[in-house]
């Protein structure tokens, strides 16, 4: 015999993994809440703005922690606007969460992350009860 070499099956094809930076859950869905969430990303970024950028860096390193929250809502709120994809939900979901965890944990410990920032509190203006 000319061919004694054992059969071999041709190799399949797979198919390729999905990627990451798919659109995110139901197309009805997204489009609902896409405007809204960043909308209140970058409401949130605002209101942590700090008041004076001038004094940041002669200030503790507390003192911070808005700006911080200031340039992750900003930025996350403006790649909510632009991209429809799961990472950026998620960096959303994570961020907004993070916003949250602060005050919580700001709360607990005598720590208000609004002050000096443009959505503190002022002399003339009630303070929220949270």
């Amino acid at each position: 015999m000319l061919y004694d070499a054992p059969y071999q099956e041709p190799p399949r094809r797979r198919r390729p993994a999905p990627v990451d930076d798919e659109p995110a859950g139901s197309p009805v869905l997204r489009h609902v809440l896409r405007w809204p969430v960043a909308i209140a990303l970058l409401v949130s970024g605002a209101l942590h703005l700090p008041d004076d950028l001038a004094a940041l860096p002669s200030a503790a390193p507390v003192v911070y922690l808005p700006l911080l929250v200031t340039v992750l809502c900003l930025g996350t709120g403006v790649l909510v606007a632009l991209r429809d994809t799961t990472t950026v939900w998620r960096a959303g979901a994570a961020t907004a969460l993070g916003v949250v965890a602060l005050h919580v944990l700001g709360g607990s410990v005598g720590f208000d992350p609004l002050e000096g920032t443009v959505g503190g509190p002022r002399p003339g203006r009630a303070s929220p009860s949270c």
